[in-house]
C-alpha cells in the first residue's frame, strides 16, 4: 500500500468465498477453528441463503481481510462480528479499522441496534480498537480459543487457550426490555445497559409480569439445545425455557465428563432464569457474559471450564472492566472448587 494503491472496502459477495479461503490459509495455514470457511462453496451457500455475510478488504482485487456476520436468529438485529482477519504483510496499516467502518454501515443498512464481538486475549491491540464508539465489555469467556489455533496463528506458549472478551457494540436505539436478573448479577447489568443506552426493567421472579402473565418461577420441564464444537471443544446449549430439571438436564450431556467447556445461554425475558443460575453454580458454572439482544431479547451466558491453567485464568487484558470482571469469574471458581 505504500506504492499508493487503495485498499477497497465493500460487502463479502459470493465471488469473494474463494479469495477468503486463500486469505485464511496465508494467515492461519489450517488451524483456523471455523473449519467450514475452509469449504469456499459451503461458505458461498451460507452467503447466497443469507446465512453468512460480511466486509472484505481488496487491494489489487486480492482479499487482505475479512471480518464475519452472523446472527444468533434469522430476524435478530443484534449481530456477532467475528472471523476477523488482516493478512499478514498490511497488519498495521489501518485495515481493520477500514473494515469496521464497512461494518458499522452495512449493519445499519440492515436495520441492525448493535452487535457484539469477542476479541481474544492474544494481545490487547483488537481488545483496545473494540472499545471504540461507546461500545462496552460484557463478559470474559474463558479459555474458548483452542490452543492449534493460537500456537499456528498467534503464537505464545505451546498448549496455551485463550480467552476472549465479550464486547458490545450499540448503534442505533432499540425497544426496552423486561429483564428477570439474578440478585448477584443484577447491579452490574443494569449499569452496563445504562452506559449503553439500552433501556431495561428488573421484573421480580415472583411478581406477575406483562410478558409472562405468571409468577411460577420455573416451568416444570427446560426446553433447551446442545451442540457440541469439537475443534474448540465446547459445548453450547441453548435454553428457550428454563425448568427445574435444567442443571440436571445440562450435567446429562454426554460430552459433560470429556473435559468439554460449556456454555449455556439463559433467556433474561424468562422468570425461571435467576432460580436457574443459582442451579447451574451448583454444578460448577460460573458467570460468563451478559449478550443484549442476542436472541431477540437479552441473554446471560454461564460458563464452566473444570482443567483451565494458571497461565490460562491470567489473560493479558486490556482494560480495568475486564479485569475486573475476570476477578469476578476467579472469585465463583474459587468458591465453586470449596463447594465441590
Amino acid at each position: 500500500m505504500q506504492d499508493g494503491s487503495k485498499v477497497e472496502i465493500r460487502a463479502l459477495r459470493v465471488s469473494d468465498c474463494p479469495g477468503l479461503t486463500a486469505c485464511l490459509l496465508r494467515c492461519y495455514g489450517d488451524g483456523y477453528y471455523k473449519k467450514s470457511l475452509y469449504d469456499a462453496p459451503h461458505t458461498a451457500a451460507l452467503v447466497q441463503g443469507g446465512h453468512y455475510a460480511g466486509v472484505v478488504a481488496l487491494l489489487d482485487g486480492q482479499m487482505i481481510g475479512h471480518i464475519g456476520l452472523t446472527r444468533a436468529m434469522p430476524n435478530a438485529i443484534v449481530f456477532e462480528a467475528g472471523t476477523t482477519i488482516v493478512d499478514e504483510r498490511f497488519r498495521g496499516a489501518g485495515v481493520m479499522g477500514q473494515m469496521a467502518g464497512g461494518i458499522r454501515q452495512w449493519l445499519l443498512a440492515q436495520g441492525a441496534v448493535g452487535f457484539m464481538h469477542f476479541p481474544t486475549t492474544a494481545h490487547t491491540v483488537m481488545q483496545r480498537v473494540s472499545l471504540v464508539h461507546g461500545a462496552c465489555e460484557t463478559g470474559v469467556l474463558v479459555a474458548c480459543i483452542p490452543s492449534s489455533m493460537r500456537d499456528s496463528a498467534l503464537g505464545g506458549p505451546l498448549g496455551q487457550r485463550l480467552c476472549v472478551t465479550a464486547v458490545y457494540q450499540p448503534l442505533a436505539a432499540s425497544a426496552s426490555q423486561d429483564i428477570y436478573l439474578p440478585e448477584s448479577y443484577a447491579a452490574m447489568i443494569l449499569d452496563w445497559a445504562q452506559q449503553l443506552g439500552l433501556f431495561r426493567v428488573r421484573v421480580d421472579s415472583a411478581r406477575p409480569s406483562e410478558v409472562h402473565g405468571s409468577t411460577q418461577l420455573q416451568a416444570s420441564q427446560t426446553l433447551m439445545a446442545s451442540q457440541f464444537d469439537a475443534a474448540r471443544g465446547i459445548v453450547s446449549v441453548a435454553v428457550h425455557c428454563c425448568g427445574a430439571d435444567l442443571a440436571q438436564r445440562v450435567y446429562e450431556t454426554p460430552q459433560w465428563y470429556d473435559g468439554a467447556i460449556f456454555h449455556v445461554d439463559l433467556p433474561l425475558n424468562d422468570p425461571g432464569t435467576p432460580a436457574a443460575v443459582h442451579a447451574l453454580r451448583t454444578k460448577g458454572f460460573v458467570f460468563g457474559a451478559w449478550l443484549p439482544g442476542w436472541k431477540g431479547h437479552d441473554v446471560l451466558r454461564m460458563q464452566r471450564v473444570v482443567d483451565a491453567t494458571a497461565s490460562e485464568l491470567a489473560p493479558q487484558l486490556y482494560s480495568e472492566p475486564a479485569k475486573s470482571l475476570m476477578g469476578l469469574v476467579l472469585r465463583e471458581m474459587s468458591i465453586g472448587r470449596a463447594i465441590h
